[in-house]
């Protein structure tokens, strides 16, 4: 079996190799020729009763022959941050984190290679937009760059402020056998900032419960996120749009969202 460190990883994986690497796996989920288990977190009171020892693993495999599991350890923990309560990790001490790889052949169950997973950092499924302010996106980059060793690579997506402009529903009814719910939304600050509005009508006793709730989404331009990523440490900061990132069968409609790429300082 590789144990293999930051450097060895940065010398052979490319963003060319990820990009064909996950184009690959969604065309075999489709295919029911791959398959992956969400991340689930095991949590464990430490002797500190404002502290929780946290440990999260996901997997996945294809026919292609891989098998891999994904493991963090984490002590996680809240705290205020300008009026907002955040949650934070770390393995050792603060600044330090533990993620771990480990590759298996499928074919003759060999472990091939474990790995560190400081070389990459990855934000998926647009969380950024979830941002209280727009503020905290330089916060959450230094963040990321202090998780990651010199010329690790950071990579995440966000919606782009047209995605807000053309895709928020002025008002939109869906109903199930649990729930009734309304969702209609804003487009406020030139495309920059969302509420979106939601009405759920919950059946309890015959009758229906109305809860409201509201989720704010941010967005940035290019530019912007651009200048906060170098302002954390971040170089050679590359971009894509979701529409050449995604599976072609998605039909991604260009603008809508932006796929980056940045490196830490060495």
């Amino acid at each position: 079996m590789l144990l293999l460190n930051n450097d060895d990883v940065k010398q052979v994986l490319t963003m060319e190799i990820t990009m064909n690497a996950l184009d690959q796996a969604y065309r075999e989920l489709t295919r029911r020729e791959a398959v992956c288990r969400p991340r689930i977190d095991v949590q464990i009171p430490t002797k500190d009763s404002t502290k929780i020892y946290q440990w999260g693993t996901m997997e996945g495999g294809s026919t292609s022959g891989y098998f891999a599991i994904r493991m963090k350890s984490d002590v996680i923990y809240e705290q205020e941050y300008q009026g907002a309560i955040t949650q934070e990790k770390y393995c050792v001490r603060p600044g330090r984190f533990c993620g771990l790889i480990l590759l298996n052949s499928i074919e003759n169950g060999e472990p091939l290679a474990l790995t560190k997973t400081e070389f990459l950092l990855l934000c998926e499924f647009a969380a950024l937009n979830a941002l209280d302010r727009r503020s905290d996106l330089g916060r959450v980059f230094r963040a990321a760059a202090r998780a990651l060793k010199p010329g690790g690579t950071f990579a995440f997506d966000v919606n782009t402020p047209e995605s807000f402009r053309v895709q928020v529903p002025a008002g939109q009814w869906t109903e199930t056998r649990e729930y009734k719910l309304v969702m209609h939304g804003s487009v406020e600050d030139g495309g920059r900032r969302v509420p979106l509005h939601l009405e759920w009508f919950l059946p309890e006793n015959g009758k229906y419960r109305h809860v409201r709730e509201t989720i704010v989404h941010i967005s940035w331009p290019e530019a912007e996120i651009r200048r906060e990523l170098a302002r954390a440490g971040f170089v050679d900061v590359r971009t894509f749009d979701g529409a050449d990132v995604r599976p072609k069968a998605m039909k991604t409609q260009r603008g809508m969202d932006l796929y980056v790429r940045a490196e830490r300082r060495s």
